[in-house]
């Protein structure tokens, strides 16, 4: 069994559900994110201009796949992000060593 984490950002929510979909993933979750760059390694909490003007919006599923299932998803991620390459998806395959 694997995990599949899945970052986008907000805009390409529909997409993200379409692929899920054409991968035949029957559940997972998601949730909204709010996520920092610092690119200029400033302190931004001493910046308050900046740090209120720094946030990404985006979303994050997870789903909990067979090893195959998995891979196909991986694969349609990837396929994907080259299309959106100025936001690309990101995606990690974690193995799941034991459930509950």
């Amino acid at each position: 069994m694997k995990m599949v984490v899945v970052m986008s950002i907000a805009e390409h929510d529909k997409s993200l559900k379409q692929i899920f979909a054409e991968c035949k993933v029957s559940a997972f979750s998601e949730v909204d994110v709010e996520g920092y760059k610092n690119d200029g390694g400033e302190d931004l909490s001493a910046n308050w201009f900046a740090a209120s003007r720094s946030a990404v919006y985006s979303k994050m599923a997870v789903a909990f796949l067979e090893d195959e299932k998995a891979k196909i998803l991986m694969e349609r991620i990837k396929s994907a992000s080259e299309q959106h390459q100025i936001n690309p998806f990101h995606a990690v395959l974690l193995n799941v060593e034991q459930t509950v």
